[in-house]
């Protein structure tokens, strides 16, 4: 039987999310890696994110400027 972090592993990968975002605390977790601060997770605030490299053509130069190495951006529903 699958865990929790499994089913929530593969529903995030199934919608093509890379991890999880809580936009009002500018947080993000990568699937790799999910929750890796221990307390840090509210499932009612998290939503599904996507990951977007400093070279992807979609980045933001903006938000680049405060998050030079990447950062997550909601996965549109």
């Amino acid at each position: 039987m699958k865990t929790a972090k499994q089913l929530l592993i593969d529903g995030l990968k199934a919608m093509g999310a890379d991890g999880l975002c809580y936009p009002d605390m500018d947080c993000g977790c990568s699937i790799a890696d999910l929750c890796p601060i221990e307390g840090c997770i509210n499932l009612d605030e998290c939503r599904p994110a996507r990951w977007i490299a400093p070279d992807s053509p979609d980045a933001d130069q903006e938000m680049l400027e405060d998050f030079p190495e990447g950062y997550f951006v909601l996965v549109e529903e």
